[in-house]
């Protein structure tokens, strides 16, 4: 009997049931006969078992393929001849599990078919527009990333989606910012998930930081992103918005920097913590004060009796030189204090001092006022002096001043 070949292979394991055979082939040279036999061997007998073990369980794992490997296949039928194939693998697509949509872009990434792209855009597009939260979440990063891709199908395409699904996108990094300590105003909250080109009131939407401000490097790129939706090129009518930093936020002098950058250099402001409410009217260029043009409801403005058309010329005696000044000397109040502010209301044609003022009413600034007080015998006229026809247009109002968060509150009523 001579020695065959196979009689030095080693164990096979069999994975099922653990137990390995050794398989011993001779060969009888005395006609034709083959004669096998086998018997079981265990670990004590042969210490390569557990390693042969794992090396079938190693290579039964490599036989599997990898879910981005069927991934791949999925996307290759993508662009199949067979229409069927091609309806089959977007279905498969579509219900991929929400953390292996990244997996998608990358595959469309390396293929060099334009056609692989476009579709895998289009599932992207269905991704964010879909009722699954967490898969529109992954789209919206993807997408947001990919529109600055170096190729440039894929840059276009991901721009195209969120230039057509601008509201979303807009609602969605609205929900971000607020997630993290920002909030809105100058707007109803029904606006504001509303029709994205929806003019705004007074034409900008105000988006404010405070101490609750928990945002770091992701709320500033999400505050990059929003300013980037609000082209400052836009023509007149177009939305536009604005950055308010209230005192107590967290931001340093860089992020500052970068979010002037980004937003515009007039459009990032600095508040105290009181918010008064009032819009000035850079317009009417008054000697000394502050002219009101528009009053928000709500504020402390609105409920102390602040009209517009008024003239701020003093708080708590303090004499007021423009809106500038208004805006530094509240920045010494805090939240609840209740201050004199001393108007100058402008008269109506009756007589009555409630008319409407400001940039929508230029024709009452060209009307000659109404005598203030009856007429006196000309004798008397050198006894009135000056300040005595102002004391029917000046007026002392108690106003207390508001949090930037009382008055946003009230908006979204």
């Amino acid at each position: 009997m001579s020695a065959h070949p196979f009689l030095n292979e080693p164990p096979v394991c069999h994975r099922r049931k653990q137990v390995c055979f050794r398989a011993v082939v001779c060969s009888v040279t005395t006609g034709c006969l083959l004669i096998s036999f086998a018997w079981p061997v265990t670990a004590d007998e042969d210490p390569s078992l557990a390693a042969g073990v794992q090396v079938s369980e190693s290579a039964s794992g490599t036989a599997s393929e990898s879910p981005e490997a069927i991934l791949n296949s999925q996307i290759e039928q993508l662009v199949s001849d067979s229409f069927e194939q091609r309806q089959a693998a977007a279905m498969k697509l579509r219900e991929l599990p929400a953390d292996q949509v990244p997996l998608l872009l990358a595959a469309a990434e390396r293929s060099e078919q334009v056609e692989v792209v476009q579709r895998v855009m289009a599932l992207l597009d269905a991704f964010y527009v879909s009722d699954d939260a967490e898969k529109v979440q992954v789209a919206s990063e993807l997408l947001e990333t990919a529109a600055a891709n170096p190729r440039w199908s894929v840059a276009e395409s991901s721009r195209d989606i969120l230039n057509r699904h601008e509201s979303r996108r807009f609602a969605l990094t609205r929900t971000s910012l607020e997630q993290m300590g920002a909030f809105f105003s100058s707007l109803h909250s029904t606006s504001l998930n509303g029709v994205f080109r929806q003019p705004f009131s007074a034409g900008m939407l105000q988006v404010n930081l405070d101490s609750e401000w928990k945002g770091s490097e992701r709320g500033l790129q999400l505050l990059v992103r929003l300013a980037e939706m609000f082209d400052p090129s836009s023509p007149a009518g177009s939305p536009r918005v604005g950055l308010y930093l209230i005192d107590g936020h967290p931001l340093k002098d860089e992020d500052v920097v970068v979010l002037k950058a980004a937003f515009g250099d007039a459009r990032v402001v600095s508040r105290g913590k009181v918010c008064l409410g009032i819009t000035n009217d850079p317009s009417r260029n008054d000697a000394t004060g502050c002219r009101v043009s528009e009053v928000r409801r709500g504020t402390s403005a609105d409920q102390g009796g602040i009209q517009p058309g008024d003239l701020i010329v003093a708080v708590d005696q303090v004499r007021i030189k423009d809106f500038d000044h208004l805006v530094e000397l509240l920045k010494d109040y805090d939240i609840g204090v209740v201050v004199k502010m001393e108007i100058l209301r402008e008269p109506d044609l009756s007589g009555r001092f409630d008319a409407p003022r400001g940039p929508l009413f230029p024709e009452f600034r060209q009307l000659q006022e109404p005598p203030l007080e009856p007429e006196k015998p000309d004798n008397s006229d050198d006894d009135v002096k000056p300040d005595d026809r102002l004391r029917n247009r000046r007026r002392t109002l108690d106003v207390k001043l508001l949090g930037w968060r009382s008055v946003q509150s009230l908006e979204d009523e």
